[in-house]
């Protein structure tokens, strides 16, 4: 019979090597260029004591933000975030993956709540897969007044081109409760889980600024210096715990 340490000192060293084989791998910097690498720090809602309380002033916290914008965070209940998007501003843009840039509309709705779109030329586009048994008229706009439409056949898929890059609202003229976000880009992006990090290479040394999007929470933005032959490793903390306790 194998003695009961030798047994947790098996079990741990189990633990450790799938731990190892389950992290991921990234090339290490070459020639004159860096890296930027974004880990995601998604806490669950369930558990933490709240957001820390801040003076409220009208119909505003301290920092400007409002009331009902600060009630609509606290009710995210997230522990495993799909979708979140980085974009590292004044980066050389790169042709996106494909599944960044597909939607699809089925009967329960679109796939996911974010994508995005790497502008190109004269305009970005994306795909919307259109899998009901109807056409779809798909619209969106965004803060800067632009925006784009389209209509796709059922069963079929489409192409949808947008000229200026930005955020966008989307929804759909047949279904009103659907909604979802767009993000044209001209600079270096990623989407992914919360659980995985945002890795960036080959980036030419200077100041740039990496800007998260997370579904239904506060962006975060930070100001970051690449240095040439290095990593540089952020922690982005996608969480409500720092928004001000408001009430009215």
């Amino acid at each position: 019979m194998r003695p009961a340490t030798s047994i947790c000192a098996l079990g741990l060293i189990g633990l450790m090597l799938a731990s190892c084989a389950s992290a991921p791998s990234y090339p290490e910097p070459q020639g004159s260029n860096g890296q930027i690498l974004v880990d995601l720090k998604g806490e669950p809602k369930e558990g933490v004591t709240g957001p820390k309380r801040r003076e409220v002033r009208e119909d505003y916290s301290t920092r400007r933000e409002s009331i009902e914008k600060g009630e609509s965070f606290e009710r995210v209940d997230y522990s495993d975030l799909p979708d979140v998007v980085v974009v590292v501003d004044g980066a050389p843009a790169r042709a996106a993956a494909p599944s960044a840039s597909e939607l699809e509309i089925n009967d329960d709705g679109f796939s996911r709540g974010q994508l995005i779109a790497v502008k190109a030329g004269a305009s970005a586009q994306f795909t919307l897969r259109n899998a009901r048994g109807s056409s779809v008229h798909l619209y969106g706009f965004n803060a800067a007044d632009g925006s784009f439409e389209s209509e796709v056949g059922a069963g079929s898929l489409g192409t949808v081109k947008v000229s200026n890059p930005g955020r966008y609202d989307v929804y759909c003229d047949e279904d009103e409760s659907l909604h979802c976000i767009l993000f044209v880009v001209e600079s270096a992006a990623w989407i992914g889980d919360s659980e995985d990090g945002a890795f960036f290479n080959d980036l030419p040394p200077g100041e740039y600024e990496v800007t998260v999007y997370p579904p239904r929470l506060p962006e975060w933005s930070k100001k970051v210096k690449v240095v040439a032959g290095k990593r540089t490793t952020l922690t982005a903390e996608l969480t409500v715990n720092n928004l001000p306790k408001v009430g009215k």
